[in-house]
């Protein structure tokens, strides 16, 4: 570039040189538009491959004071148009063409030394910005490297920790499975315990039932035979008997059992040999009556007509009398006792 060129562009700029007009002039098209396309630049109304120099310029001008990339890679460009090697070129054919024209206009000298002025200014801006723009590179590719680094460590601790997470939802999961399994063992297990007790207390009770049947009848069949023989005596004697029976209290040979529901959760928590007793004690009573010797026959009072008798060893079953009919309560030993008298009290 000339220095007439020089004199008029920094005549018309008052005394300044735009980076629009360094680009324009010192930057091929060709160029200006491969910068454009790489940073991703576009001049309003045209594409890249269709804009002009100047518009081109224009933009990238623009995009020299937001995106270090951009001034980085211009400042390269303006430093390979407008270095010392080209700078001591223009300045040796300014100078010849100033001393030409020195005896003509007098005032040219001054303009073209303050455009070099301007000129080497503006080269050594670009230096600084081109140097800028390097170190601005070399930090962020820095900072892109770190933050890789730091998101390769994050990614790998997130999967270690994933994976942490799914070994113990698995491990839950089977343990989860283990109780309702051993929950279900339980439940069958003791399901099965209370149905075996329920269905043998079932059959111990029918064959209580079915003894104190047979007893009856042959108390029945008994009583049949003393009344059978008591006719065969003689007149006067039946009188006698008679009389004595009509004196005395009258008892009824044998007594209906009925079983309550606490008599039966009673018997549940018995031993074997306790229940058998039990049994025992109730066949006697009901054969021989509350004066047998054995049984110990007696009424609790505050109670409610509550009776016991004997059935062992510290063991007592719990009655209600009404006339010939007894209703077991319960049958419990020594130590119970005290525990069941008290809830029939709070009852």
């Amino acid at each position: 570039m000339n220095a007439e060129k020089w004199i008029e562009a920094i005549l018309q700029g008052k005394g300044s040189v735009s980076l629009t007009w360094l680009l324009h002039s010192g930057v091929s098209v060709k160029r200006l538009r491969a910068i454009a396309r790489d940073h991703g630049l576009k001049p309003k109304g045209f594409r890249v491959e269709r804009a002009r120099a100047k518009q081109l310029a224009g933009l990238l001008a623009e995009a020299f004071a937001l995106n270090d990339l951009v001034r980085a890679e211009l400042a390269q460009e303006l430093v390979a148009h407008y270095g010392p090697g080209e700078a001591s070129d223009t300045r040796a054919n300014e100078s010849t063409e100033l001393a030409s024209s020195a005896s003509t206009d007098s005032a040219r000298p001054a303009a073209l030394e303050k455009a070099l002025e301007q000129a080497r200014a503006a080269t050594e801006r670009a230096k600084k910005s081109a140097a800028k723009a390097r170190r601005s590179k070399q930090e962020a590719l820095a900072a892109r490297d770190l933050a890789e680094g730091q998101l390769a460590e994050l990614t790998c601790t997130q999967g270690q920790q994933a994976r942490a997470v799914a070994d113990a939802d698995r491990r839950a999961a089977q343990l989860e499975a283990r109780v309702e399994e051993l929950a279900r063992d339980n439940s069958a297990r003791d399901h099965a315990e209370l149905t075996a007790r329920l269905a043998e207390l079932v059959d111990r009770e029918e064959s209580g039932r079915r003894r104190i049947a047979e007893l009856t009848s042959h108390s029945r069949r008994l009583a049949d035979e003393v009344e059978e023989l008591e006719g065969m005596l003689p007149r006067g004697q039946r009188e006698r008997r008679r009389k004595q029976a009509v004196s005395s209290e009258p008892t009824p040979a044998t007594f209906l059992p009925r079983f309550s529901d606490e008599f039966l959760r009673c018997l549940v928590d018995l031993e074997n040999e306790h229940q058998r007793k039990v049994f025992a004690a109730i066949a006697r009573l009901l054969l021989q009556g509350f004066d047998y010797p054995g049984l110990h026959a007696k009424q609790l009072k505050g109670l409610g007509g509550l009776w016991s008798i004997r059935a062992g060893e510290g063991l007592r079953v719990f009655l209600l009398r009404d006339g010939d009919t007894v209703t077991l309560e319960g049958a419990c030993t020594r130590e119970e006792q005290p525990t069941f008298l008290k809830k029939r009290r709070e009852a």
